[in-house]
């Protein structure tokens, strides 16, 4: 008896499991979005460019929305403004020149339905450390010019994020 019951209960597991049951959103028709180009409130140059791209990259890739060019066909309504963005020194030399920065943003994002009804609003952060410089030995050199050559990597990298970010915070609990 012992032996039957040794396996006849993790046999019996398997069949009736334990109860839990991962569900994902499924919407019954893909959600027809608008993404408006995001205002800019910061002085770093085509931010808004990479940030409403990446936004409407979410959009695309994903199977449950249909971004649309026509705001009268829309279910949704995005509208946005990076409302900072900032680099500062980390980690410094003796000269009191930066060796790593931290990039980070902040992003204001609207939700409104097709009748013009704001749905919710939320602000999104995000950031990224990078080095300006590199170490040969003890010497290290300090490329002055590097947040110009990496700004548009970071500017991907954080938009594509936060971009991320809005689409799960936009389908939280449907």
């Amino acid at each position: 008896m012992k032996k039957f019951s040794f396996i006849l209960l993790p046999l019996l597991f398997l069949v009736v499991g334990c109860g839990y049951k991962h569900t994902q959103a499924k919407l019954k028709k893909p959600v027809k979005v608008y993404v408006k180009y995001v205002k800019n409130n910061t002085d770093e140059p085509r931010l808004e460019d990479y940030f409403t791209e990446a936004l409407k990259n979410q959009f695309i890739k994903r199977k449950d929305t249909l971004l649309v060019s026509d705001l009268g066909k829309a279910d949704l309504l995005i509208k946005g403004k990076i409302k900072n963005f900032k680099y500062a020194g980390i980690s410094f030399l003796s000269s009191d020149r930066s060796l790593e920065y931290r990039a980070s943003m902040i992003v204001e994002i609207s939700l409104i339905d097709k009748n013009g009804v704001l749905l919710k609003t939320k602000d999104f952060y995000e950031y990224k450390e990078f080095k300006t410089g590199i170490s040969e030995g003890k010497n290290i050199n300090i490329d002055v010019g590097i947040i110009e050559n990496l700004r548009p990597i970071i500017y991907k990298k954080l938009s594509s994020i936060i971009a991320e970010d809005v689409f799960d915070w936009m389908f939280a609990g449907f």
